[in-house]
């Protein structure tokens, strides 16, 4: 496939967190024991959630041999080192944990890994990524709006964050200060200016519609991805931790994550060798922002066409409306759009062949 990526550097951890809902993942393809599923790696976080399922065979593929590499830095402390060494690797304990075990497994991590420490040792496995680092400099550049996110987040239900909202005095320069800074030639400093160069939106006002219309529609706490998007992983409660990251998984993780093949590859040279045969779900992350509309069509298409009945397929859009009608189950993506935790993503589609 033609993307966008083909045209960067591919020599950094440019995402340390995986951004969509694996609820939603695993409601879309309805994983069973005799599934072989194919996942854009990204950060791992959804390939390891993957390994809890009863799917038989996951393939992690990515372009970016540094995004592989993270994935399996993770499998080997999953299965080299406790939970709460993996806990503070992650950054859930803060800043100085993260230093201490850094410092403890440096003399005996396998020399690949080493590249990837120094992020790391700063901002924790899950706050290393370029984009996250970028996102979670927004509270720090606007510190007088702390508290009241503090607040927000501490509202358990949805009555009390909507009297928040219409009741928060500083809603008007939150909005102003949120779209500057997330701004589409700012937010370059995060994603490389040339992934964007499909994208139908600008990214800061369309972000904060999108925030504000998940607080207006999202019941119950709020979930780990919004706690996150604003303090990065430190303090967030522990039931509210994807659950690849939860201790009362970490034995069972440790038992699965043999399930995995991970190759570097981009996705669609790598189905277009042979590779789709074998799988009968796919999880495609939003790589198809990356590509042009006709792109997108041809290669969904494409391989919609050479898969086996039942067979199903998820990707998410960002800043574009892609989908290819053939084969849309678009009831249940309209309806697991509204359910997504992330809330700056626009909708997910499913495929079923």
């Amino acid at each position: 496939m033609r993307t966008a990526f083909r045209d960067i550097e591919l020599d950094l951890i440019r995402y340390s967190v995986v951004w969509e809902d694996y609820t939603n993942l695993e409601k879309a393809l309805e994983l069973n024991e005799n599934d072989h599923l194919a996942m854009i790696t990204s950060a791992g976080c959804n390939v390891l959630n993957a390994c809890l399922s009863p799917v038989k065979r996951i393939e992690a593929i990515d372009i970016n041999p540094v995004q592989n590499l993270l994935l399996e830095l993770k499998i080997y402390l999953i299965l080299n080192h406790s939970y709460s060494c993996f806990e503070d690797l992650l950054g859930f304990n803060g800043e100085e944990k993260i230093k201490k075990r850094i410092k403890a497994i440096k003399r005996s991590i396998p020399e690949k890994f080493v590249q990837l420490l120094p992020p790391i040792e700063k901002y924790g496995l899950l706050g290393c990524g370029k984009l996250e680092r970028y996102i979670h400099g927004f509270l720090p550049a606007h510190p007088h709006y702390i508290e009241a996110i503090k607040r927000l987040l501490s509202s358990k239900t949805h009555k009390k964050r909507i009297d928040f909202i219409t009741k928060w005095p500083q809603l008007e320069a939150f909005k102003r200060d949120f779209c500057a800074y997330f701004d589409s030639s700012k937010l370059s400093q995060g994603r490389d200016p040339k992934l964007f160069q499909y994208s139908e939106h600008d990214t800061g006002l369309t972000f904060f519609k999108r925030l504000i219309a998940f607080l207006n529609y999202r019941k119950g706490e709020l979930p780990f991805i919004f706690h996150f998007f604003f303090f990065g992983p430190s303090g967030i409660p522990p039931h509210l931790r994807p659950a690849c990251y939860s201790v009362s998984n970490f034995s069972a993780l440790k038992k699965q994550v043999h399930k995995i093949e991970i190759i570097t590859l981009e996705a669609f040279d790598y189905f277009r060798s042979g590779a789709h045969s074998a799988i009968n779900k796919y999880a495609l992350s939003n790589i198809f922002e990356y590509c042009s509309a006709e792109e997108y069509q041809d290669q969904l298409s494409w391989l919609l066409s050479v898969s086996k009945e039942g067979n199903r397929f998820i990707h998410w859009n960002l800043l574009n409306h892609q989908e290819y009608a053939p084969f849309l189950l678009n009831f249940k993506s309209r309806l697991l759009s509204r359910e997504e935790a992330c809330f700056y993503f626009h909708n997910l589609k499913i495929y079923q062949r």
